[in-house]
């Protein structure tokens, strides 16, 4: 029989645990299933610690017979239950709190970077923002609000990196695979397809005129076409080569992305945890593959980087809106491949802290800084006539994803280990868990919430900062609100019912 502890209990019990950190989809984000030492999951809290152990009690006759009755749906769906669970502030032993602020402050950048986005969409003063706004040095935070969405994929390698080798060592190398597949799929599907339903059929009865109109229905023709390509994770490269415009619900490139990296990933892992200097030869034989296509076809299609959108060559006359790099797995994979090392270093300081020396700290903290900064603002003054060299383009559009997640996954690294200080505190702060938990409905969400807010404008509107700030305040507000009531209907239900079928079954 199977009882379920939030607690970790202690070896002298005698009793088998495994522990696991839930993930966060987005993405990032992935708990794992096994076997041998009976199923663990999840329970809500991306940070919160659940864990199943083998109990010398023998199941009863009637509990092998019982499958899930009313009582267990019931509890599935009880508010009683899942609320508490998403609001829970508690830091579990075990946990790694850094990331919930991390996870949110990504997330807010990337409202940001959609909010200056989808006004563009009704703007008037389209030259004064042109020629005044985006060559402003501040602004190339907003203009590389992408950046945000690489911290994403850095996370979900670094959880499922070293949760699945956690799990090998306690299971001596053993993982019921069918189960570690499903369990992502089931992870994530639910709330994505509720999230398509809303997108294609609810938000056309929700605006009015004749901007906004025509562009949901623009929307849900497309999600009529293509929505079997979302339901297979393969819309960011069917039909191909295809951009956000033409796709069911554009900004769901991502979470085809990230599946597609969870699903090639396991030999690498396999190779990390049995082979470790075979794996790590591996990794970086995959990372400097990708740096090859990237740079392959960054050069061959002539793409300009930073602020002046253009071409070196003729080749992209017919498909000027293509998107050739952006979302592509093999051209964003480095930075899931950063977080894989990340877990990987983690998982093999797990029982030791290492010792840095303080001159160590200052100088990873320097490299750190120094490269976030040139990948955001090197890319200033490039419009006008003062692109990038194509060389230099093509040097930027390899290696600025990869630089932003090494930045990243230094502060990952000093936080877990304790060397965080301040900036440790604030992102380890428990405000960041609840939010956390709801920001894979967030980012599903907040676009809608965006067009919906800005499309059905009869008139167009001049840019202004103070109400630019004002809709990004609101929608970040408005996203976490729909995406609490979005998580306690259908994400935590389906993760309850996956928790109860398989603790049932055994």
């Amino acid at each position: 029989m199977i009882r379920l502890h939030k607690e970790r209990k202690s070896k002298e019990s005698g009793n088998v645990t495994i522990q696991l950190e839930g993930s966060e989809a987005t993405p990032e984000e992935t708990s794992v299933l096994n076997d041998d030492s009976k199923i663990k999951k999840e329970n809500g809290d991306q940070n919160e610690v659940a864990v199943v152990e083998e109990s010398k009690e023998k199941p009863t006759e009637d509990t092998k017979k019982k499958g899930l009755g009313i009582g267990d749906l019931v509890r599935a769906f009880s508010l009683v239950e899942n609320v508490p669970k998403i609001l829970n502030t508690e830091v579990r032993p075990g946990s790694f709190p850094a990331l919930n602020g991390i996870r949110v402050l990504s997330m807010c950048w990337i409202i940001l970077g959609h909010t200056i986005q989808v006004m563009g969409y009704r703007l008037e003063s389209v030259g004064y923002v042109l020629t005044t706004i985006l060559p402003k040095f501040y602004f190339m935070t907003v203009w590389n609000a992408t950046f945000a969405v690489d911290t994403f994929f850095l996370l979900s390698g670094l959880l499922l990196c070293y949760h699945t080798l956690k799990t090998l060592k306690k299971c001596d190398g053993k993982l019921n695979w069918g189960l570690f597949y499903f369990h992502r799929w089931w992870r994530i599907t639910p709330v994505y397809i509720m999230a398509l339903a809303i997108w294609s059929s609810l938000l056309i009865h929700l605006a009015s005129g004749p901007y906004a109109n025509a562009t949901f229905n623009y929307a849900r023709q497309l999600c009529r076409d293509n929505w079997w390509t979302n339901l297979l994770y393969i819309n960011n490269l069917y039909p191909f080569s295809g951009n956000g415009a033409n796709m069911c619900m554009g900004w769901s490139w991502y979470l085809a992305a990230d599946m597609q990296f969870f699903i090639i990933t396991p030999p690498l892992l396999v190779l990390l945890f049995k082979r470790p200097r075979l794996g790590l030869t591996a990794v970086a034989v995959v990372c400097g593959v990708s740096f090859i296509i990237t740079a392959s076809l960054t050069g061959y299609w002539g793409l300009k980087a930073g602020l002046n959108y253009g071409f070196y060559n003729n080749r992209s006359v017919e498909e000027t809106d293509a998107n050739r790099i952006s979302y592509k797995p093999y051209t964003r994979m480095s930075t899931f491949l950063v977080g894989i090392l990340t877990g990987y270093v983690m998982f093999a300081y797990e029982s030791r802290r290492p010792k840095i020396p303080k001159w160590g700290l200052a100088v990873g903290w320097s490299v750190s800084i120094i490269l976030a900064m040139v990948v955001i603002f090197s890319v200033w003054k490039t419009d006008s006539g003062k692109e990038l060299r194509q060389g230099a383009a093509i040097m930027y559009y390899t290696f600025s994803r990869f630089s932003f997640a090494l930045a990243v996954a230094w502060v990952i690294l000093v936080c877990v280990f304790d060397y965080g200080g301040p900036v440790n505190m604030f992102l380890s702060w428990g405000i960041w868990a609840p939010l956390a938990r709801l920001t894979f409905c967030a980012y599903l969400l907040h676009p809608m919430l965006l067009f919906l807010c800005v499309l059905p404008r009869k008139f167009l509107f001049d840019y202004w900062g103070f109400q630019t700030f004002c809709i990004f305040i609101a929608t970040i507000v408005l996203s976490y609100a729909a995406a609490f009531v979005l998580s306690v209907l259908v994400e935590v239900p389906t993760m309850g019912l996956e928790k109860m079928f398989f603790r049932k079954k055994k």
